[in-house]
């Protein structure tokens, strides 16, 4: 899709879709939102990637600007399909990068040193979860090859959900939605009764639960301070579910309509696979590897860490609920 396929009713506002390619063959497009106004803003802006880049050139001139008149760039999370380009455009532009204090360190701490240190936490949390070591070794390579594809932003301005950003013919308010990532937001104009949802509401895709240690911690104790992103995830899907709507634009994919139906699918989902899980774990206890491996037993590579990221999730929804608990050997 190229920006000027942008529908009339976007347009009206000032409203710009750029879409980009990614690295990633699981979603293979992301969009940034261009919105004019007092200050000319983007929302996310695609991966630290040449193809991505030239793309994401491409069309910003197609509508009528430069690089250069960014002022304001807004990140809906700090996942690098959404945040990768924020340090290239900060750089030509002087913008000011804001994200939610959640995922600042995803933006900021880049660096191979951060990651070799939380990776220590990760791979013991990954044997800990019952995971083979070439699983690990897979998830080392791809810990490392994140870094390709985003760069540390110098400084950013954290958000808060109920922030205001006034840009002239309305404003944008942030709406704080954890789960995907502790630091999750979305952007709503409620006069336009219109939402930015980054990867919180997806039209044809079910966002994982990314499993999420944190920052704190220890290679000893790596559960302990983890994000809990398929309880937080539940929470932010009852709020955004009161807000009134009329269009959603997503992360990844086209505008759509009747969030409140996407929302339902998506809880009846989750309560559908907790009670498969529910099942399987009455049979006798088991790691969550051997949980995983049970329900999909085809998944490899990327996928399975994503089979293993919503396994954990649906445990820690069920021990909530007092219908599991956890046991820790070794």
């Amino acid at each position: 899709m190229t920006a000027a396929a942008t529908s009339p009713d976007l347009r009206s506002l000032g409203i710009w879709r750029i879409e980009t390619p990614t690295p990633y063959p699981q979603v293979p497009t992301v969009n940034a939102w261009l919105l004019e106004g007092d200050e000319l803003t983007v929302i996310d802006t695609g991966s630290s990637w040449p193809p991505a880049w030239k793309a994401f050139l491409a069309q910003i001139e197609e509508i009528g600007f430069a690089p250069t008149d960014i002022r304001r760039i807004l990140v809906t999370h700090g996942h690098p399909d959404h945040a990768g380009l924020a340090r290239t455009i900060a750089e030509h532009s002087g913008a000011r990068v804001f994200i939610h204090e959640g995922d600042a360190d995803k933006v900021t701490h880049v660096a191979h040193d951060h990651a070799r240190i939380l990776w220590e936490r990760y791979a013991a949390y990954y044997r800990h979860l019952g995971m083979p070591e070439p699983f690990i070794t897979y998830m080392q390579q791809v810990t490392v090859g994140t870094l390709e594809v985003r760069e540390a932003v110098n400084e950013v301005e954290l958000l808060h959900d109920g922030d205001r950003f006034d840009l002239g013919r309305y404003c944008l308010e942030v709406v704080a939605c954890p789960g995907h990532t502790p630091g999750c937001v979305c952007f709503h104009i409620p006069q336009a009764r219109l939402l930015f949802s980054g990867d919180h509401l997806l039209p044809k895709i079910s966002p994982n639960p990314v499993l999420e240690l944190g920052s704190e911690g220890a290679p000893e104790t790596p559960w302990e301070g983890k994000f809990k992103s398929l309880v937080s995830y539940v929470a932010s899907l009852g709020r955004t579910r009161a807000i009134e709507l009329d269009t959603v634009l997503p992360g990844h994919g086209d505008p759509f309509t009747d969030h409140r139906r996407l929302i339902d699918e998506l809880n009846r989902f989750h309560q559908l696979r907790q009670h498969r899980i529910l099942q399987a774990v009455q049979v006798g206890e088991a790691t969550v590897y051997e949980l995983t491996r049970q329900l999909f037993p085809d998944c490899e590579y990327i996928e399975l860490f994503l089979s293993v990221s919503e396994m954990v999730g649906h445990l820690e929804v069920l021990e909530e609920e007092g219908k599991v608990e956890r046991a820790f050997e070794g």
